[in-house]
């Protein structure tokens, strides 16, 4: 199965069984990185995790931003530098 289909059984999942989560995308990208606008990653609110969109520093901060954003129910567009 190809990634971005995991993550999109991973959403409908979710919404199925009514279970906390959060999508993030990456929406555009500059230069060399590691992944490209489009890449996605489905964040459960026990930190688990469908899919990636770079891995390393930058998506340990996408995944607090995405847990932090399920507790307050708040949603988010952040920008990082990498």
């Amino acid at each position: 199965m190809n990634e971005d289909r995991a993550v999109y059984e991973a959403v409908l999942e979710a919404q199925r069984a009514g279970r906390p989560a959060a999508l993030v995308t990456v929406i555009e990208t500059q230069g060399s990185v590691p992944r490209q606008a489009g890449s996605k990653m489905l964040v459960w609110l026990d930190g688990q995790i469908v899919g990636t969109v770079g891995g390393g520093a930058m998506e340990a901060l996408a995944i607090q931003e995405a847990l932090t954003s399920l507790h307050d129910g708040q949603t988010r567009l952040l920008s990082y530098n990498l």
